[in-house]
Parts: structure tokens; sequence; C-alpha cells
């Protein structure tokens, strides 16, 4: 599919005619029409604004791939020898092992 192609259907998906699309976008009827029939590109300055028009991403409206949901960035991997949760008291009862003193410690520079 073409970007002509792909303009014209999210023309169409927007329910605008070709003047109202050209009005939205401060050009001409015929600019639309020889987009849609593959005769020219549309410039630089009209794609973010066809893309606002249409509620898509410029990429959805150049390449027509739909965007991919982002993902959750990776969790952190646990530090060789590090307790997990429910280890250790939590407070500040001295330097012992799973202390709150031996938790600021670890949390130093690394």
């Amino acid at each position: 599919m073409t970007i002509g192609d792909r303009i014209a259907k999210y023309r169409r998906n927007q329910g605008l005619s070709q003047e109202e699309l050209a009005e939205k976008l401060g050009i001409s009827r015929q600019s639309v029409s020889k987009w849609e029939r593959n005769e020219s590109l549309p410039e630089a300055d009209k794609i973010p604004l066809l893309a606002q028009v249409f509620s898509i991403t410029t990429d959805e409206l150049l390449t027509g791939e739909e965007p991919q949901a982002q993902q959750a960035p990776p969790r952190p991997r646990p530090r060789p020898g590090a307790r997990g949760p429910g280890h250790g008291s939590v407070g500040c009862s001295g330097g012992g092992a799973g202390s709150a003193g031996s938790f600021w410690r670890d949390m130093g520079p690394r």
C-alpha cells in the first residue's frame, strides 16, 4: 500500500472529503487528489499535520505499520548474594546480617 493509498484510507475513515482535508491542511483539493492517485507526495511539513488529523503516528502514515505497545523496561536482576524480601529484619536493630545497617551498606556505590 502506498502513502497515497493510506492517505485516502485514513481520510475516509475520518469521514472527510478531499476538500475538507485540504482545508484543514491549508492546501488545494487537487493536491490531496494527486497524493491519493500517487501522482505526487505530500511536502514534509504536511506529514505531521496529516498524522494529527488522522489521529495516527507519522510512522503509521509513512510505513503503514501500527505502533507496537511499549513494553515495560526489564526488571533489574538481583545482585549475587542479595537476599530477597522477607529475609532479615527491617529497622535499626544494629549491624547484624539482614539489619537496616547492612541494607544501607549494600546500597552504597557500586
